[in-house]
């Protein structure tokens, strides 16, 4: 299967429904819809070189705590996941949201956002609040498509930056890592999942999805350090 990357460059233009068109095509494409009899089959293939033993109690643990009101813009019927931490630390930079339909019947395909801003500005929550990518948001949610969106700490342009760009970056791998292993806590196919971004957000998700796979089991800098990082578009 080819890989097919969806970047929103320019964030001065509004997204057409071209666009959204074109997305939602791209995410059907690459999509495959697990059938619930085959997803535990399916589940055990997500952890990468850190086989099933990846699979601890974090994951499956009870996110119910995060659950929030869906914000009022979001048009579909969702259980919303809000301020979720993803490094364990109480880190206000590092977190994501999860919108999960309700229509999808607790394995829904995925779609893995990113913000833009020159790894120096922007917010996850810009995706579902702003008039530019809210129609995008709305229709993926419609379709029975999860949407996450990700936060991550920022490049100080006032100070040297010892680990430059590879810090925003590793937080976006280790985010994603974090986010695929609750995914059957909270209604997500581990495997059925794509990365899209907005300018430097499209430029991590070129980084991530090109990269070999970086699970790493005997790594214990993170908790998902073991989860793969392999993704379908």
């Amino acid at each position: 299967m080819s890989l097919q990357w969806i970047g929103f460059f320019g964030t001065k233009k509004p997204i057409h429904c071209k666009i959204i068109d074109s997305l939602l095509s791209s995410v059907e494409r690459n999509f495959e819809m697990v059938p619930s009899s085959a997803f535990e089959i399916r589940v055990n293939n997500h952890c990468g070189r850190g086989g099933n033993n990846c699979l601890s109690s974090l994951w499956r643990r009870d996110f119910s705590e995060y659950i929030q009101s869906a914000p009022q813009q979001i048009a579909a019927d969702v259980v919303f996941y809000k301020d979720v931490k993803y490094t364990g630390l109480d880190d206000q930079d590092r977190m994501f949201d999860v919108f999960v339909p309700k229509s999808c019947e607790g394995h829904c395909p995925w779609v893995f956002y990113i913000h833009g801003g020159g790894f120096t500005s922007g917010e996850r929550q810009t995706v579902y609040q702003s008039s530019d990518t809210l129609p995008a948001v709305n229709e993926l949610l419609s379709s029975g498509i999860a949407v996450a969106t990700i936060s991550y700490r920022k490049l100080d342009v006032d100070n040297i930056e010892l680990e430059g760009l590879l810090k925003p970056l590793t937080d976006i791998k280790d985010g994603f890592q974090a986010l695929r292993g609750a995914a059957i806590s909270i209604g997500l196919a581990p495997n059925n999942t794509v990365l899209i971004g907005e300018s430097a957000g499209a430029g991590a998700a070129l980084w991530l999805g090109y990269q070999d796979d970086m699970a790493d089991p005997n790594d214990t800098s993170t908790v998902a350090a073991g989860i793969s990082t392999r993704v379908q578009g």
